[in-house]
């Protein structure tokens, strides 16, 4: 009997006419000839062909099996490529899973249909195929998510850049308004309105730069220098009781906080950890600051009285573009992008330190963040 393998190589035209035929139902209205239609998907079958036919061991067939033998690299750069020409043909997700099931099916049909009868290693033939066929769905899949998420955070960075001139270009004609004498008092309101709400939009368009550094690089630069850090904290902790009128943020300094820092990383990061605690912790309560050595670094602890945070959404609570509000509540975050919490956590890191939370109804939600004083030997921070 013809091996299935064989079958594939000796049917592969009417094979690729199902595939192209297939392909063209998802996108009927694309103007795609059959060659982009097609795109790789000989080359895939040839893979596939060529990997069955190819001496197996137990051992290999189990590790296939489970997914964690060696692929085919035939079989993986095919794949790849064929999910950055469908992404770019703007094909979905569910439309290169797709296409992969209906393959599957057409060459079982086929092969079904020329071999009625059963015999000796046929269902050995069909689990290798089906083997090769999921390695190719999986690098395609994986591929076309990686590309994907790259293209995104791209066009996020960009879109923050080019955000910044206009954003200047506001501010800039808000102050010469504010400037202008007399002014009506009306103007003189909207004129600050637009002020503030720029300076909203550059904390946003600056999380956003952030973000794609962190996704496209290897984390967030930093330039440590020399300093203390008492006085940056102090800093943050007025600009934010500013822009929160009523609210009361109390600092306990008991340790030396000479080191080597980035200050205004770390002012961005105490800004961040502060207006979560606000934004989340009770109004007729006060958030606490405090400082203490700890691990021959520091230690800072924001504190604050609220709602504890579930355990089953804490470990989410770092990962970006989760809003800490619509887990808690279901309601849009304040800033609409859920980084936050994530950029405090990226500068952490970039200071070969980390973050940790813990909340409960007795002590509240605590936010912990250990640092070295000096970075050790092996960073790679400036």
């Amino acid at each position: 009997m013809q091996t299935l393998g064989d079958f594939i190589l000796q049917e592969i035209e009417p094979i690729l006419q199902d595939w192209e035929v297939f392909a063209l139902s998802l996108v009927p209205d694309a103007g795609l000839d059959s060659a982009t239609l097609r795109d790789h998907a000989k080359e895939i079958l040839l893979a596939v062909a060529s990997d069955m036919s190819q001496p197996q061991s137990l051992q290999q067939q189990t590790n296939k099996g489970k997914g964690t033998g060696a692929g085919m690299p035939a079989i993986t750069q095919a794949s790849q490529s064929h999910a950055v020409s469908r992404m770019v043909q703007e094909f979905s997700f569910d439309q290169l899973i797709a296409e992969f099931r209906a393959i599957r099916a057409s060459v079982l049909r086929k092969w079904a249909a020329s071999n009625p009868e059963p015999a000796k290693g046929r269902i050995e033939e069909l689990t290798r195929f089906n083997e090769a066929i999921d390695e190719a769905l999986a690098a395609s899949m994986g591929y076309y998510s990686e590309k994907l998420e790259e293209a995104r955070t791209i066009i996020l960075g960009v879109l923050a850049h080019d955000l910044r001139n206009p954003l200047n270009a506001v501010g800039i004609s808000a102050q010469v308004i504010l400037h202008c004498e007399p002014l009506d008092p009306r103007a003189a309101q909207a004129a600050v309105r637009s002020l503030n709400s720029v300076s909203r939009m550059k904390v946003l368009v600056q999380d956003l730069l952030d973000y794609t550094l962190t996704r496209l690089g290897d984390g967030l630069p930093i330039i440590r220098r020399e300093g203390t850090l008492e006085p940056v904290v102090k800093s943050v902790i007025d600009e934010v009781e500013a822009a929160h009128p009523g609210r009361k943020i109390n600092f306990v300094g008991s340790c030396d906080t000479q080191g080597q820092w980035d200050q205004t990383r770390m002012a961005q990061m105490l800004s961040n950890l502060l207006m979560n605690a606000l934004i989340h912790g009770y109004e007729d309560t006060a958030v606490i600051v405090e400082i203490f050595e700890a691990n021959e670094g520091i230690t800072i602890e924001i504190r604050n009285k609220g709602e504890p945070i579930p355990k089953e959404i804490r470990s989410t609570m770092f990962e970006p573009l989760t809003s800490t509000r619509r887990a808690l509540s279901g309601a849009a975050s304040t800033s609409g992008l859920g980084l936050g919490l994530y950029i405090a956590a990226q500068i952490a890191t970039a200071h070969q330190g980390h973050v940790k939370l813990s909340s409960s109804e007795e002590e509240g939600t605590i936010f912990s963040v250990s640092l070295p004083r000096v970075p050790r030997l092996s960073s790679t921070s400036k």
